[in-house]
């Protein structure tokens, strides 16, 4: 899948040789590719979304789970409001950021996994994605073509609605993974459903841990994974 990921957001990001030898660095394999991350880390306000969703799958195949939650959340924001300020040339299927949606679905479903089931690390990845804010330095482009820049009001207002989104749908998963009889009873869930033979959970098991998170969701009256599942 790190692969496919590469070709979809090397064709986008064939239009921005700004970041051409940041990016041509982080599909390199071995070290090249880890010094290339460690230099995005220190330039996520200037760096395009494609850029830090590529640097997302080097953290995330590094082990580096934080690293990589962080990049893929702040990607999606990127590319959010690079959307606003540079408006595509290219619209309806053909959109980059229908591009990034997909592919962050698709990374996301890895590294979402990873970095809830380090409850404290996940907060604090979350603090950060909500201190961040994108650069627009000179010469900056957003890896697509657009005909002219937008309004950096109404890009402004989109970063806000993104980030409150983001807030909106992280918040209150973090909240419940912080509690420890709801994140004992998430594992529980999550290890019936993901593993097999032996350590599996059995149905009763997973039913306990199931009735325990809606408890628990209903309790903090926060929409979370066992009232999704409803």
């Amino acid at each position: 899948m790190i692969a496919v990921i590469f070709t979809a957001f090397s064709v986008l990001h064939a239009q921005s040789p700004t970041e051409s030898d940041i990016y041509n660095k982080l599909v390199q394999p071995g070290k090249e590719s880890v010094l290339a991350l460690d230099a995005v880390l220190k330039n996520t306000d200037s760096s395009s979304a494609a850029v830090l969703f590529i640097a997302s799958t080097v953290a995330f195949r590094q082990k580096r789970v934080e690293d990589a939650a962080f990049l893929i959340y702040i990607g999606e924001i990127r590319a959010q409001f690079d959307h606003a300020l540079f408006p595509p040339a290219k619209t309806g299927d053909a959109d980059p950021v229908e591009t990034y949606s997909a592919l962050e679905q698709q990374l996301g479903n890895q590294i979402n996994p990873a970095i809830m089931e380090k409850p404290k690390l996940f907060a604090k990845v979350l603090e950060k994605v909500k201190s961040w804010r994108p650069n627009v330095a000179a010469g900056y482009a957003p890896g697509w073509e657009y005909s002219k820049k937008a309004s950096e009001k109404e890009a402004e207002a989109v970063l806000i609605n993104a980030k409150r989104e983001f807030s909106n749908t992280m918040d209150g998963v973090c909240a419940l993974l912080q509690d420890r009889t709801y994140f004992a009873a998430f594992k529980t869930a999550r290890n019936y459903n993901l593993k097999t033979g032996f350590g599996r959970p059995s149905q009763k098991e997973c039913d306990s841990a199931v009735q325990t998170m809606q408890r628990i969701e209903r309790e903090k009256n926060i929409y979370g994974f066992a009232t999704h599942a409803q």
